[in-house]
């Protein structure tokens, strides 16, 4: 535990929500190739997972699981939209007793009252200088890593116009802009985020079965996860966004491969003698 939150051996309460988000997404993409029976401890699982989700207060996981559950249900299962709600308030609230008094604020904060919230307040700040970037070079962006230097030239250049728009200015050194939105446009500007955002397109587009099902989940978290969160400079938050992208383009190659290959199978076949062709067939 770390200030009343779960982190069993990540160090950090945020690296185990989404390692435990990517746990849940993975084993009900394929939970259909599982028996009755195993699909059973899978259910535990789920829960179990969820819980430990729970526990490390991560709100920014939390958001992304909302955001990717509400996303699936409204394309995939809209029939059973009351039904998950109610089970997921239910268990939501039961999870919700079981945690310390000052995590509990912690959720509450945000919701009752944003602007008192410690961090929300932080957030503004950091998106508040990264706005200003924004607007300084919008074509091309500064570059993701370039974010720290100027953050911290920015407070010290424009302390007092901040201070008068009661900003709350933070002296530590912030790695990014946590926002994937902010981030993107900041460090890459309209032009990198269009390609990043043109990169999804085909693999939605051209993937199919449990990959899209893979990719859709993913997708969703990360555009939740990343209202207030960016982990694309962390070797595992880049592998949280781009590894479904990757699995998507891997199963588009395959089958594209597979067909190729059996078509040239069939030519070959069409220019044996007819015993070949049958015996063939039948191997």
């Amino acid at each position: 535990m770390f200030d009343d939150r779960l982190i069993l051996s990540y160090g950090n309460p945020h690296r185990l929500a989404v390692a435990g988000a990517f746990s849940i997404f993975t084993l009900f993409t394929y939970l259909s190739i599982f028996s009755k029976k195993k699909r059973l401890i899978v259910y535990c699982l789920f829960v179990i997972i969820g819980t430990a989700i729970f526990m490390t207060v991560s709100r920014s996981t939390i958001l992304g699981l909302l955001c990717a559950i509400a996303a699936y249900i409204l394309f995939y299962r809209s029939k059973h939209l009351i039904k998950v709600v109610v089970v997921a308030v239910l268990i939501s609230l039961i999870i919700f007793t079981i945690l310390p008094p000052r995590q509990q604020q912690r959720l509450i904060d945000p919701l009752s009252a944003p602007l008192h919230d410690r961090t929300t307040k932080q957030r503004i700040g950091i998106w508040y200088t990264a706005l200003q970037g924004i607007k300084e070079a919008p074509i091309l962006g500064h570059g993701l890593r370039a974010y720290s230097d100027y953050d911290s030239d920015y407070k010290e250049a424009h302390r007092a116009e901040m201070v008068d728009k009661n900003i709350l200015i933070i002296d530590s050194r912030w790695a990014h802009p946590h926002s994937l939105y902010l981030g993107s446009l900041f460090g890459w500007g309209i032009v990198g985020t269009l390609l990043l955002i043109g990169a999804f397109i085909p693999a939605f587009r051209h993937s199919s079965g449990r990959i899209k099902t893979f990719l859709f989940l993913m997708t969703f978290f990360s555009l939740g996860y990343g209202l207030t969160e960016l982990r694309i400079k962390s070797d595992d938050g880049a592998f949280i966004l781009f590894f479904p992208l990757g699995l998507a383009y891997g199963s588009i190659l395959f089958e594209h491969l597979s067909q190729k290959n059996k078509t040239t199978s069939e030519d070959q076949i069409q220019a044996k003698p007819f015993t070949t062709k049958i015996l063939t067939l039948l191997n």
